[in-house]
């Protein structure tokens, strides 16, 4: 079977496919092995949190409106009624004119709602207090249910766990979450020339960057990766190789093979595998247009360009999503929000597909400037250097200098 760019679709029609694949499976683990996992249903209380009011300051516990008025030249007295350390009740309630000593972290006596720091006091023997200026209700304060009520959704299903998240679950009592299960992603890359990175090298032998690359940048997206050997340009090895990756991981990236010629020989390798639909060969962008995507019964099959820029381009743009897409993982992470710059030269570009130049950021008078980075697909370099990428609408031939773009962040 011979393949072509007959199907060359948008990248917007290619992140349809992506929602072909099935969701992870869903596990249960503990709350300790939850960091950057993604939680697969919404998460609720069972507890009050806090469950008492409690001080943020040392000073003392009183009724709000029994300090109304007080001042330097005014300071009403207080009998103190007790002392409230950390980690006990208090076996005492305060009436008009009373109030507390109390340890911050400590909890408020009954008929209290505020507490003045002790600064703002001064004291006129072993049982009186002087206040020195009025509080409001709830000052220095933390109240009783502030972070959480019996039934409330803590956090939505979703949701990448961040370290404060997992803080939030462990003071609500919560020991275990159910998340979506890791995916295990087969990284494999293809070439005669290609080598190992501790290999010498041979006069014509690269050394290996996309299995690293793409690994890494898998993991950054929560994945387990799984390098595999690097294999030769012989179409039997590659079906092999992609046999044994797809027995033992939940989604296959192999890189190279899938252009036009003919030792490019990844969608002929691909159609032998059993359960197998090519769903597109060809994207509609640059760098990036060999890239191919494939379903081998549930699990996706993705064929990236061998030039180490490109590749790492569409993972960002195709592969991240779909990481996202089966991992559960809603919502954008903040590092990730794409911003507004100006492009610093003029841009060509060819209508009909979709540029993505990699910029590095600049401040300018005016605010951030995106200078695009020069070199070739193949130069790894070229990302090193640059800080995010720009999209060049297909439907357009290029970018004025100082014209408006939108950076997504690499």
């Amino acid at each position: 079977m011979t393949h072509a760019f007959f199907s060359v679709i948008s990248l917007d029609d290619a992140l349809k496919l992506i929602h072909r694949f099935p969701r992870m499976q869903k596990e249960k683990i503990p709350l300790c092995r939850c960091l950057h996992r993604i939680a697969a249903e919404d998460i609720f209380s069972e507890e009050t949190v806090p469950p008492f009011s409690r001080s943020t300051r040392d000073g003392f516990a009183l009724r709000a409106k029994d300090s109304f008025g007080a001042s330097e030249s005014a300071s009403p007295l207080f009998i103190i009624r007790g002392r409230v350390k950390m980690g006990e009740a208090p076996d005492f309630c305060i009436g008009p004119g009373e109030a507390a000593a109390i340890a911050t972290g400590a909890m408020l006596p009954e008929g209290t709602d505020s507490v003045i720091m002790i600064e703002d006091t001064s004291p006129v023997d072993e049982g009186l207090v002087e206040v020195h200026r009025s509080v409001a209700p709830g000052t220095h304060v933390i109240r009783q249910g502030d972070d959480a009520r019996p039934g409330q959704r803590l956090l939505p299903h979703g949701k990448r766990l961040r370290p404060q998240d997992l803080g939030f679950l462990a003071g609500a009592g919560i020991t275990e979450i159910v998340v979506y299960r890791q995916p295990v992603i087969a990284i494999l890359s293809t070439g005669d020339e290609i080598r190992p990175p501790e290999s010498p090298l041979k006069p014509g032998e690269i050394r290996d960057i996309n299995t690293r690359t793409l690994s890494a940048m898998a993991e950054e997206q929560g994945a387990i990766a799984l390098e595999m050997p690097i294999v030769a340009d012989d179409e039997m090895a590659l079906y092999k190789a992609l046999s044994e990756a797809l027995n033992r991981a939940d989604m296959v990236l192999v890189s190279g093979g899938s252009s036009v010629g003919t030792l490019d020989f990844a969608p002929r390798a691909i159609a032998r595998l059993e359960n197998t639909e090519i769903l597109a060969h060809g994207l509609a962008v640059r760098p990036g247009k060999p890239t191919l995507i494939a379903r081998c019964g549930e699990k996706p099959l993705m064929g990236l360009p061998g030039h180490a820029a490109s590749a790492a381009v569409i993972f960002q743009i195709l592969i991240k999503p779909l990481i996202r897409h089966i991992t559960g993982e809603e919502g954008m992470r903040p590092e990730e929000r794409p911003f507004s710059a100006r492009i610093s030269r003029n841009m060509a570009s060819v209508m009909g597909r979709a540029d993505y130049i990699r910029v590095a950021i600049e401040e300018g008078n005016e605010g951030a400037v995106a200078v695009p980075v020069p070199g070739e697909a193949g130069l790894i370099r070229t990302l090193v250097e640059a800080s995010g990428l720009v999209c060049i609408p297909k439907d357009t031939e290029g970018l004025l200098k100082d014209s408006p773009v939108t950076v997504y962040p690499l």
